[in-house]
């Protein structure tokens, strides 16, 4: 059975995407191997709840050297 969040990652990856995050429930995502993202110095740009905030890397090495403040586009500020 395909999630949509698998399709998602199928298309991030088409993209070229290293890695993608997810804001949501930790019970959920940690099932499709997705880690909070603050185990990788990486934060985001506003106030969240650490564990909901999640990341996964969608390539071999997809969070080697990657720290600091995530970025959106301004879509969604």
């Amino acid at each position: 059975m395909q999630f949509p969040i698998h399709k998602l990652e199928i298309r991030a990856c088409k993209f070229f995407y290293a890695f993608i995050n997810i804001l949501g429930d930790p019970d959920y995502y940690t099932t499709f191997d997705y880690q909070i993202v603050s185990k990788f110095n990486i934060r985001a740009p506003f106030d969240v709840p650490d564990e909901a905030f999640m990341i996964k890397p969608l390539v071999a090495d997809g969070l080697k050297d990657v720290s600091g403040i995530i970025e959106y586009p301004k879509a969604f500020e």
